[in-house]
């Protein structure tokens, strides 16, 4: 894989390369999802930056940063349908979490969840930070990996924190710090479950454990991939 990936700061006069951004959002977005077009081209690629990815000399992939009231926005992540199954969605997204700092977030497609869960954001509602899909392959259980799980989540977010606990796994999240919201239960994928919140502060990352950064280093990318800012 060869690929390149430019920056285009605000401000920046590249108007090829911001044509190429759009054409490319054109053909995912509008074309594809039948988004209107003045909704996608809201007037606002000026004072926004870009990436752009090169497959060779190809412009294949896009992701628009946005600076918001509530932080960094990650938008436009687009890709050439014929050039997707080869990571360069990752990549763009990779790519702009090392550009920014702050706040950072996303307006995901549903479909998009596992993909964006994957590479480590967490869903916000309007509870709070919610924390899911906590799951641990059952050959690797009672070795205190969802405890770590848990933690590693605590130690990344702020403000109300909120599980949705299958009411099974009650003692678990108690034995962790959390507390029943109240004694209501649902029916959540036909399972019990009840609302459980976390009354402290921010949590502290396990010890024996590594975290994520907020932002990637250019080992995150392979040997044959270049970016430019």
């Amino acid at each position: 894989m060869s690929v390149t990936i430019y920056y285009l700061q605000k401000g920046d006069d590249h108007p090829s390369y911001l044509l190429h951004c759009q054409a490319i959002r054109r053909v995912v977005f509008v074309e594809g999802q039948g988004v209107p077009e003045a909704i996608d081209f809201d007037g606002q690629d000026g004072s926004c930056s870009h990436l752009l990815l090169f497959d060779k000399n190809i412009p294949v992939g896009t992701t628009r940063i946005r600076k918001t009231d509530k932080g960094m926005k990650l938008e436009r992540i687009a890709v050439l349908p014929a050039y997707r199954k080869k990571g360069y969605g990752e990549l763009l997204v990779k790519a702009a979490l090392s550009k920014v700092t702050g706040t950072i977030y996303i307006n995901a497609q549903v479909a998009s969840l596992g993909f964006y869960e994957h590479l480590g954001f967490i869903r916000e509602t309007d509870k709070g930070m919610k924390l899911e899909r906590i799951a641990v392959l059952p050959t690797y259980r009672k070795k205190g990996y969802g405890g770590l799980l848990v933690k590693a989540g605590l130690s990344k977010v702020t403000g109300t924190i909120y599980i949705n606990a299958q009411v099974a796994s009650l003692g678990f999240y108690e034995h962790l710090g959390f507390i029943r919201e109240d004694k209501t239960t649902f029916l959540e994928a036909g399972i019990p479950h009840t609302v459980m919140l976390w009354p402290h502060d921010r949590g502290e990352a396990p010890l024996d454990t590594s975290i994520f950064p907020a932002t990637v280093d250019s080992e995150d990318f392979d040997e044959d991939s270049t970016f430019l800012s």
